[in-house]
């Protein structure tokens, strides 16, 4: 009996000890990730790119996961492979890449060169998911100094990523009591100061008065992440007020306010393929291709088409998933979110019986609900008919967005030939111009033989009589009609075939021209 109470005492502090385990840690949120873009500018290559690598090397210590240069690089391609290529210098072209590039945050940097012996760096950071401006800053880089120069890009860093960490220090030591301490025409409090004063990296404009004395002032430059001491020795004189409230900043701070025009920015639009039951896919085309013309009628909208979905995600005929992990369908839904779109357009037509009906959604993707339905019926012998719908669709989906000055609502007439075009190829038009002008080529060519022939000919007719005057067959011959016929032989009549050959294969060219679809609209295959 001894040896199970050993063990059943063995089992039980055994128990004690894994019931007062800690609880294992719970993992730390995920770092945000960030995409620097390449640092533009006027100086040489060499330079830029050296203060881009300079601050990818300073970046992970800001705790960002930084995305790569070629996957930047990458995401800069699909940006212009979608045309949808924008200034850079713009928040919301900035928000763009980032929703493409899949980052939280987004970094586009300038660089300028102020002196022989000093560069600018102007930094703005933008906020991806809020799509707005998160700060922008402007740092002195010395060359020649690679201490200094490291300590300036880490300057422009935590100014844009950690603002709230971004300062320096002014410390004054002040001779008298009792004077008033202003530093961008803000009071910071009476002299003596015990503690420093805390300021943004950059140049601040500091007074210091006193009754009865000479005001003190002064523009003093605080480096980040250090002190600056500046003493003070008032003399005796006429006072001066102090400077009105901010008159004087000339800081570097960073800006804590968007630089976003007050203009509010375009409405993002995504406009899918428009399902076809029952139709021709051609229908399908030409009615997206409308409806997204229509669209961009409208002002402040920025549209999407599915072709430009497709430059991204390929033609949709294979579910394989390529290098951004999702499939073609998915990728437009991915797309489109990356996009920030706030409105998605999905049509579709469908013959019912002897109508086709045209049905309009405006779909609102972050509440995924229907904001907008439009639904009407055209005749199916009549496709024409159609045309009217995109117009009234549209104006009825956006009906918040007013049309662009100088552009008239609905399609014009032209669109009748793009949805209904000519039964005919270009081919055969082109095949009958080809042949028009191979014959009417060869018939002048032969007819101009046939005429160089003739001349040479009654040439060395004239020459024979000149030697031989007297020789009655050059006599009989002298009139040219049996010199030209031996000469032209069948010359002439092939010329002449030819050119009436061209010339029937001309007309039936203009005749074919009416019913041939030069657009490629009946032809085209779009996926």
């Amino acid at each position: 009996m001894r040896i199970p109470l050993i063990v059943l005492a063995v089992a039980l502090l055994a128990g004690d000890t894994w019931a007062a385990a800690p609880p294992k840690k719970a993992k730390p949120p995920p770092k945000p990730s960030l995409a620097l873009l390449p640092i533009e500018g006027i100086l040489p290559e060499r330079d830029l790119r050296s203060v881009e690598d300079e601050l990818r090397r300073a970046l992970p210590g800001q705790n960002y996961v930084v995305q790569t240069r070629d996957r930047t690089q990458r995401t800069l391609f699909d940006l212009r492979a979608l045309g949808l290529s924008c200034d850079t210098g713009v928040v919301d072209c900035l928000v763009q890449v980032g929703g493409l590039a899949g980052v939280n945050l987004i970094l586009r940097g300038g660089l300028t060169s102020l002196d022989v012996a000093t560069d600018q760096l102007e930094l703005l950071g933008v906020d991806v998911n809020a799509m707005k401006e998160r700060n922008r800053v402007k740092v002195r880089v010395p060359r020649g100094d690679p201490a200094g120069r490291a300590a300036a890009l880490r300057s422009a860093l935590t100014g844009v990523l950690r603002p709230e960490a971004w300062r320096g220090q002014l410390r004054l030591a002040v001779k008298q009591g009792l004077a008033s301490v202003y530093v961008d025409g803000v009071p910071r409090g009476i002299t003596p100061l015990a503690e420093p004063i805390e300021l943004t990296p950059g140049e601040h404009a500091v007074y210091v008065g006193l009754e009865s004395h000479r005001a003190f002032k002064q523009t003093v430059v605080v480096p980040y992440d250090d002190e600056v001491a500046v003493e003070v020795v008032l003399e005796p004189g006429v006072a001066e007020p102090p400077p009105r409230f901010a008159t004087t900043a000339t800081t570097a701070a960073p800006s804590t306010a968007t630089t976003v025009s007050p203009r509010k920015p375009p409405l993002r639009v995504v406009v899918y393929d428009v399902e076809v039951v029952g139709l021709e896919p051609r229908v399908g085309r030409v009615m997206g291709q409308l409806l997204v013309d229509e669209i961009r009628k409208r002002e402040r909208v920025s549209v999407l088409d599915s072709g430009e979905l497709r430059a991204i995600v390929g033609d949709g005929s294979s579910t394989a998933r390529d290098f951004r992990g999702c499939s073609a369908a998915e990728c437009f839904a991915e797309v489109a979110e990356a996009l920030g779109a706030e409105a998605v357009v999905a049509a579709q037509l469908t013959l019912v019986g002897g109508d086709v009906l045209f049905g309009l959604r405006r779909i609102d993707p972050l509440k995924q609900e229907v904001t907008v339905s439009f639904s009407e019926r055209a005749p199916a012998t009549d496709t024409n008919k159609l045309l009217p719908l995109v117009g009234r669709s549209v104006a009825q989906a956006f009906a918040e967005q007013p049309l662009r000055k100088g552009v008239a609502a609905g399609v014009d007439a032209s669109a009748e030939r793009r949805l209904n075009p000519p039964p005919l190829a270009p081919v055969y038009a082109t095949t009958a111009w080809v042949a028009a002008v191979t014959a009417s080529t060869g018939g002048i060519g032969a007819l101009v033989a046939a005429g160089v022939a003739a001349t040479l000919h009654n040439d060395g007719l004239r020459a024979a009589q000149a030697r031989a005057p007297d020789d009655k067959l050059v006599r009989d011959d002298s009139s040219g009609i049996l010199a030209l016929a031996d000469a032209v032989g069948w010359l002439v009549p092939v010329g002449v075939v030819g050119v009436a050959s061209g010339v029937v294969a001309a007309g039936a060219a203009l005749g074919l021209g009416p019913f041939t679809d030069w657009e490629g609209q009946r032809a085209g295959a779009a996926p």
